[in-house]
Parts: C-alpha cells; structure tokens; sequence
C-alpha cells in the first residue's frame, strides 16, 4: 500500500518533534549543526528526510535528524517548522526515494547506522 505524501509529511514532523523531546545522542561533530551552513544543512535534512521513508530511523539517527530539523528551522525559518515543511515540500524529490534502494534497504534495514552522521564530514 501507498503512503501518502501528507501522512510522510506528519510522521516526519511527529518524529522530529519527538526527538526534541527526549532522545539525546552524542553527534559527530563537536560544534554540533550549528557549525553548519544554512545550505548543508538544507542538504543533511533532505537526506534524512529520504532515508526515513524507506525505513526506520535508529535511535542515533534519529536524535542527529532532529538536531538538524531543529537548526535548519531556527535559523533558515525564523523558527517556523510550518515554513520548513512548505520549503521541504518544494526541495524534496518524491519520485526518487522509491526508485532507489541502497545496500541495507534490500535486507529491511540501513547496514551503516552512522550514515548520516558522515554528512557533517562531507
């Protein structure tokens, strides 16, 4: 069965939301999302964005997802995550995350549970 678009749109915001609230994990950058630009930041949460439709999130990566969510809101939207989903709804591309499948997402789950914290080195 097909997910539709808003029900992807209020399960990532109810997870993100979530994590501000109590998953705390350690990230692999000392200065945290904050030493990012504005544009990487962009580029980190579309990608967590993508990899979270094809499968749960762990724990690790969820809490960075967050982090990131909340920096990019705070400082691209002036706060608003109304205006952050309206700009996610416009950048992100719906048609590729299905049509892609990587290594993990074969076996039902991502085999490199740091994967998205390597975004801050890239």
């Amino acid at each position: 069965m097909k997910t539709s678009m808003p029900l992807c749109a209020t399960a990532l915001a109810a997870a993100l939301a979530a994590a501000a609230f109590g998953v705390s994990a350690q990230v692999a950058a000392p200065a945290g999302p904050a030493s990012l630009s504005i544009t990487r930041l962009q580029t980190i949460y579309l990608r967590c964005a993508d990899v979270a439709t094809r499968s749960p999130l762990d724990a690790v990566d969820f809490a960075f997802c967050a982090a990131v969510g909340d920096a990019l809101r705070d400082r691209a939207f002036d706060g608003s995550f109304e205006r952050l989903i309206a700009w996610w709804h416009g950048a992100r591309t719906p048609d590729a995350a299905p049509a892609e499948a990587t290594a993990g997402d074969a076996a039902g789950g991502r085999t490199d549970t740091a994967s998205l914290q390597s975004l801050f080195s890239e």
